[in-house]
C-alpha cells in the first residue's frame, strides 16, 4: 500500500513496553489484537490492520500458514474526531478487503485482510484546535475493544524548487542542489526521496523507469510552529547514481520523461511514528534485545500520523544536454534536447 501502513505480527514476543504495557511470555494465554494504522491528512484512503498476536505448541513458521493464527473473525473498526474529552464526533468505518497481496514469506497467502476507508477527507482542525483522532476496534471474537488516539500533522509543504519555475537544471557537476521544506506543526522525522523518470524504447516498445534515490531522514523537534529545513545533495553524485543504475546498452534509446522528469517525494511522521521507527531499528550495539513499542489501549500495535507530500517538475534544456553528452551519461544513449519528443511534449 502506498500510504505506507506498517504492520508486526509476532508470536515470540518476550516483552511489550509502552506505558508500564508488558506481556510475559510466562504467563496465562490472552488474546491480544495487534493493530497498525497511519493516517494522512492528504490522502482521501486509509487502511487499519487488524491481526492476532498468537501462542502455541508449533514453531512460528507453521503456525503463520494458518490463516486462523493472524486473523479475527467479527472486527469493526470506526474512526472518530474527538471534541472533547467527553464528546466525539463520527468519522468514517473501516471495511475488510483482501485486495491487497501480500508479498511471499513466512506467513499465509491465502488471506490479507486490512480495513479500509475510502473517500474520506480528514480536517486537522477546526477554529484553530486541533483535532485529536480516535480509533476504536471492536473485536467480537473475544469481545475486546482497542482505542487508539492520534492527531494529524498539518501544514508541510516542499517550498523549492519553485513551482513556478518551469524547469529545474542539475548540471554542473561541481556543484550541489539544493532543496527547501516546510515542516509544519506535530511531525518528528522527515524524508526526502527523489525520484528521477525515463523512458526506454526498444524496436518500438516503450517502457517507463525511475530511478529512486532516498535522502538521509532527518528528526527535528517541531512542536506546534513550522521549521524551514534546507536539503542538499551533490550534483556529481545524482550522475553517478544514473551511471551506477542504468546498464549500457546500443539498442535501447532513453528519454527524460516529460513533464514529470523528477520528483521529490517528502514524508513526515509524527513523534510515535519516529519512536516506533527508531525502537524497531536493528540493534547496533552489544544489547541485542530491544523493546517494542506500542500505543494501543488494550492490545499492541502503532496507530499514528504521517503526511506525504509530492512535487514534480521537468528539467532543462542543459540538463537534457548533459545527460546526452556528459562525461558520465554520454554512453548511456540518452537522446539529445532536441529529440521530437521533447518538442510535442514542451508545451506542458
Amino acid at each position: 500500500m502506498k500510504n505506507s501502513i506498517l504492520l508486526l505480527i509476532s508470536g515470540l514476543v518476550l516483552l511489550i513496553t509502552s506505558c508500564s504495557t508488558e506481556v510475559n511470555i510466562n504467563d496465562d494465554w490472552q488474546a491480544i489484537p495487534v493493530v497498525y494504522g497511519i493516517l494522512d491528512k492528504n490522502s482521501t484512503e486509509h487502511f487499519i490492520k487488524v491481526n492476532k498476536a498468537f501462542l502455541g505448541d508449533m514453531p512460528a513458521s507453521e503456525m503463520a500458514q494458518y490463516s486462523d493464527s493472524l486473523f479475527y473473525n467479527n472486527v469493526d473498526v470506526k474512526l472518530y474526531r474527538k471534541l472533547s474529552n467527553t464528546e466525539r464526533q463520527y468519522v468514517c468505518s473501516f471495511l475488510p478487503t483482501d485486495d491487497y497481496p501480500k508479498e511471499d514469506g513466512f506467513f499465509t497467502n491465502d488471506r490479507n485482510t486490512v480495513f479500509k476507508a475510502s473517500n474520506v477527507e480528514l480536517e486537522a482542525s477546526y477554529g484553530g484546535n486541533l483535532y485529536n483522532y480516535q480509533l476504536e476496534v471492536y473485536v467480537g471474537d473475544i469481545d475486546k475493544t482497542v482505542t487508539a488516539e492520534t492527531e494529524l500533522i498539518t501544514g508541510t509543504y516542499i517550498s523549492t524548487p519553485n513551482s513556478s519555475a518551469p524547469s529545474i537544471s542539475i548540471h554542473s557537476y561541481n556543484n550541489d542542489f539544493y532543496y527547501t521544506y516546510e515542516t509544519g506543526t506535530n511531525a518528528k522525522v522527515f524524508q526526502m526521496t527523489i525520484l528521477f523518470n525515463y523512458l526506454e524504447v526498444t524496436a518500438g516498445d516503450t517502457i517507463e523507469k525511475s530511478i529512486v534515490w532516498p535522502q538521509p531522514a532527518k528528526v527535528i523537534n517541531v512542536g506546534n510552529s513550522s521549521v524551514t529545513v534546507q536539503g542538499t545533495f551533490g550534483i556529481m553524485a545524482f550522475y553517478n547514481l544514473l551511471m551506477s543504475n542504468i546498464p549500457k546498452n546500443e539498442n535501447v534509446e532513453r528519454i527524460v520523461k516529460m513533464p514529470n522528469s523528477i520528483e521529490f517525494h517528502l514524508t513526515a511522521g509524527d513523534d510515535n511514528f519516529n519512536t516506533y521507527m527508531q525502537i524497531s531499528a536493528p540493534p547496533t550495539g552489544l544489547a541485542q534485545s530491544k523493546p517494542l513499542f506500542t500505543n494501543i489501549n488494550n492490545g499492541i500495535g502503532l496507530f499514528a500520523s504521517n503526511i506525504n507530500v509530492l512535487k514534480t517538475h521537468k528539467l532543462s534544456e542543459i540538463t537534457l544536454d548533459t545527460l546526452h553528452r556528459g562525461m558520465y551519461t554520454s554512453d548511456l544513449n540518452f537522446v539529445e534536447k532536441n529529440h521530437p519528443y521533447y518538442s510535442q511534449t514542451s508545451n506542458n
